[in-house]
């Protein structure tokens, strides 16, 4: 159940109305009251709220009004309750006539007929002075009457008395208020003030000031739901909170937000929304001082928290005068200061909705509406509605309204780019109406994101063992975006091809998997764009890899040789070593092993001049490959410093290559166990190999504390060193 508000005038709300709808600033009021219930009559207890436009300082005071008409606790109070805008008062017989028009509206009705004679009449005096006396005598006459004192509840002392040309107004009230236990004055003010802060000033030292402070989270929550009659979803009260920046007033702007499934709708009710409440922000901003509004609209064109020399920039001011006119933009509640470091602080406007306002009134188009849409929307839809709200974009997607449908691909695209979609980002990418409306658009930043987004999908099912659902999801992406020209979305058009191609590979369809590397070259070896190439560059590698498994030799020497050739061409050498080891590994199987050690060695010589961790990996297996072959050709092992490198190849991995054991066991037959000890220790990839160390320390003597099962491995490996070194004598002898 909703209850009435009135952002501009609470003051058209009956009683009742305003007690349902004060649901905040408890507290203040709790304090008012109780200062109103301990006066013992001898004096009063003049109280001043203060706080800026929209903070609630008119419902807090009409609020304690309806208390005193409501509440025999306060019931000796009569409340006069002036105008927000006393625009007819300049002097100080003025102000008590103004006290008397509104007491002759608000007395009980049988009085205000003689109340509204006795103002007329009052009202012809010419001197103020007897003017002042005569409306001040009238109105303790009617608290005599009723035996109530009368809280005078006057808005906006800030402006009301400075306003007054008369200098002596301000000492005339106060030994009104100092000498008058039948008065009580309830002020509000959007600031502090130099006549209640100077010693020297009237009004110094006359009011117990209560400052309206931003409303926090909590309190977001309950005026939220107090004005729409809903619960809020979970997550939106805080984003709430700083697009309003706690400020009632536009809680309740934004609560009234109709909120719809309909893009067009959603559009037009947030310029409904600004437009109703024009004159507020346009006030707001109207009221700052020339140089202080031309930083405060340069942090609204920001948008961002941003730091003090960002802020100059846009305002093109000195930073040191923006730093200045920040100081004050902070003491009146403009701005806010959040994050960076002491010294490099970043400010904001506190009040968000501001930004939207100012993003809405700069000739930029729809997209700035949409833009504003979206960075709305954050601050009031939970990341479930968001997602939902993106969906129905995609459902409501018609490619042939040429109105909308630019503006729903900007809304789309700024969507899921948000920091609060990442946890729904693969909800919302694959879900199938999105990539149904969506894979072809003329946005090809969407059509990457949702391309992307379908790829990783598909490799988690493949890394979950889930291949045939990866291998089908793969063919979504190629059916959805296969035609699409753009590089963006072509690169993963190409990932897609070739993450299938290897798992084809894997379930033994060989001839398809070699027909989608056959494709990703057909299509996109010719394209002259770095990220694909390397894409083109790896299917080639894995074709030949392939080629060599099947036992098609000299067509992988072929491909390899042509992939050589191109990689020269390009200048692209991160792939150079992979292609030549395949050469070496084809040539090695057709018989030729002396040429394939050759090859090895270029591919060694290749790694060691391109560097970097790839190049070290890549050596790793090189040399793994040559000391196996090595092995089959009952030759040496491989090096000192090539064992060296295995080790430091292994720690790059973290795992142990296929083949690499029997490598460095080899290595260790030749070398001796105190020299092949020395060199696996130095690495930190011995911590993988306990049972190679075991065994080398216990060839020495030595006997370290293993288990069983170690100990029983460490005991085979000395046993196959032993018969390498008796086979290496053997054919040494002969």
């Amino acid at each position: 159940m909703t209850v009435t508000i009135r952002k501009y005038n609470p003051g058209f709300l009956t009683d009742d109305e305003l007690v349902k709808s004060f649901c905040v600033r408890t507290a203040e009021f709790e304090l008012i009251i109780e200062s109103l219930s301990e006066s013992d009559g001898r004096s009063s207890s003049h109280t001043i709220v203060i706080g800026p436009r929209g903070s609630g300082k008119t419902h807090l005071l009409l609020r304690v009004a309806a208390e005193m008409r409501l509440n025999a606790q306060v019931g000796g109070y009569f409340p006069i309750v002036l105008s927000e805008e006393s625009y007819e008062v300049s002097t100080h017989g003025e102000f008590w006539l103004e006290c008397l028009g509104r007491l002759a509206e608000q007395a009980p009705p049988d009085e205000r007929g003689a109340l509204r004679l006795t103002y007329e009449d009052i009202r012809t005096v010419r001197d103020d002075g007897i003017l002042a006396e005569r409306c001040l005598g009238t109105i303790l006459d009617f608290s005599d009457r009723h035996g109530r004192r009368l809280a005078l509840i006057v808005e906006n002392l800030n402006t009301l008395l400075p306003d007054i040309a008369d200098p002596a107004v301000g000492w005339k009230l106060r030994r009104t208020l100092q000498t008058e236990p039948r008065i009580t004055l309830l002020g509000s003010a959007t600031s502090r003030f130099e006549e209640i802060d100077h010693p020297e000033q009237p009004l110094y030292d006359i009011f117990r000031a209560i400052a309206l402070r931003p409303l926090n989270t909590e309190e977001c929550g309950v005026l939220w739901s107090t004005v729409s009659g809903q619960l809020p979803e979970d997550g939106t009260i805080r984003p709430l909170e700083i697009l309003t920046g706690g400020s009632p007033r536009m809680i309740a702007m934004v609560a009234g937000f109709r909120t719809t499934d309909s893009f067009s709708e959603l559009m037009n009710n947030l310029l409904d929304l600004i437009d109703d409440h024009t004159e507020y922000f346009k006030s707001h901003i109207d009221a700052l001082p020339a140089q202080e509004r031309r930083v405060y609209l340069a942090l609204a064109r920001l948008w961002k928290p941003s730091m003090t020399r960002e802020i100059a920039d846009q305002a093109r001011i000195d930073t040191n005068k923006c730093s200045a006119f920040l100081r004050r933009l902070i003491e009146r509640g403009a701005v806010s200061e959040e994050g960076g470091t002491p010294r490099r602080r970043q400010y904001y406007l506190t009040e968000r909705l501001f930004n939207i306002y100012y993003l809405l009134r700069r000739p930029s188009g729809e997209g700035q509406v949409v833009r504003a849409l979206i960075q709305f929307m954050v601050c009031c839809y939970s990341p479930t509605q968001l997602l939902n709200f993106g969906l129905y974009l995609a459902r409501d997607y018609r490619p042939e309204d040429t109105q909308m449908k630019p503006l729903q691909e900007l809304a789309f695209g700024h969507l899921i780019q948000l920091p609060e979609m990442a946890d729904m980002r693969s909800a919302i990418l694959t879900d199938p109406n999105v990539v149904a409306s969506f894979a072809s658009t003329d946005t090809p930043e969407i059509a990457e994101n949702i391309a992307s987004e379908m790829v990783l999908s598909a490799q988690t099912l493949a890394n979950n063992g889930a291949v045939r659902e990866a291998i089908l999801k793969y063919a979504e992406v190629l059916g959805q975006f296969a035609n699409i020209e753009s590089r963006q979305v072509a690169k993963w058009v190409a990932f897609a091809l070739l993450r299938r191609g290897m798992l084809l590979g894997k379930r033994g369809m060989v001839d398809e998997e070699i027909a989608d590397y056959d494709r990703i070259y057909s299509k996109y070896g010719q394209w002259d764009d770095p990220a694909l190439a390397r894409v083109v560059d790896a299917a080639l590698l894995i074709k030949g890899d392939t080629l060599t498994t099947q036992g098609r030799h000299a067509e992988a020497v072929d491909l390899m040789l042509d992939v050589l050739k191109r990689m020269a061409e390009a200048r692209r050498g991160e792939m150079l070593p992979g292609a030549v080891l395949i050469i070496s590994e084809a040539i090695s199987a057709e018989g030729d092993r002396e040429l394939a050690l050759a090859q090895i060695d270029i591919a060694l010589k290749m790694c060691d001049e391109m560097g970097g961790s790839e190049s070290a990996q890549l050596k790793t297996f090189a040399l793994v490959q040559k000391g196996l072959l090595l092995k089959d050709w009952n030759q040496t092992a491989i090096s000192v410093s090539e064992a060296e490198a295995v080790m430091a190849g292994i720690v790059e991995l973290g795992d142990i290559p296929v083949g690499s054991i029997d490598v460095l066991i080899d290595f260790c037959a030749i070398a001796g166990p105190g020299r092949a000890l020395d060199v696996i220790q130095s690495s930190p990839a011995s911590e993988l190999m306990v049972p190679l160390v075991t065994a080398l320390k216990q060839e020495l003597g030595k006997q370290p504390r293993v288990s069983k099962e170690v100990n029983e491995v460490a005991g085979d490996i000395r046993r196959r060193i032993a018969d390498l070194q008796q086979s290496n004598t053997t054919r040494n002898h002969n």
